[in-house]
């Protein structure tokens, strides 16, 4: 399990907050003809706020404003 967090705050500027939670579980087998074989299984979720975006110059670093997120519920490889 991981867990993340950051938070910057200006005085004069656009203020960010992130959130980040993830986890990923792994099984691992031997094969009868010796081959390792590795099942993934994981979560992540991530959440975005900020405010002040106009205060930015450059309008491609501004993103939106207010609370915004982004999930990705499974991956799996082999």
């Amino acid at each position: 399990m991981q867990l993340n967090s950051l938070a910057i705050t200006r005085s004069s500027g656009q203020d960010t907050q992130r959130a980040f939670a993830g986890a990923q579980w792994d099984l691992r087998r031997v094969t009868g003809m010796g081959q390792e074989v590795t099942l993934t299984a994981l979560v992540r979720g991530d959440v975005y706020h900020s405010d002040e975006n106009n205060l930015t110059a450059t309008a491609i670093y501004r993103g939106n404003p207010g609370w915004q997120h982004a999930a990705w519920r499974w991956a799996h490889s082999m």
